[in-house]
């Protein structure tokens, strides 16, 4: 990722079970039916691969949508 910017994550954002929210766990396993590698992320997953991109001081921002959906963003 190139230096200088904010990565911002938008999405369904599960807890570290996976479980939860139900919105987000729901369209995780439709996702896991229709595409073997395709699914919905923790957390934890996704400030891990953001860390791995180079993306520091990430953070959670006090949204949610109406669908449970989270944003999480960063620095590059």
């Amino acid at each position: 990722m190139e230096t200088g910017g904010i990565a911002f994550i938008h999405d369904f954002i599960l807890t570290d079970s996976k479980d939860a929210p139900e919105f987000g766990a729901l369209f995780s396993l439709n996702m896991l039916i229709n595409n073997p590698h395709g699914r919905a992320y923790s957390e934890k997953e996704i400030r891990s691969m953001l860390h791995e991109a180079g993306v520091s001081n990430v953070e959670r921002h006090g949204f949610t949508g109406p669908n449970d959906s989270a944003i999480l963003f960063g620095v590059a």
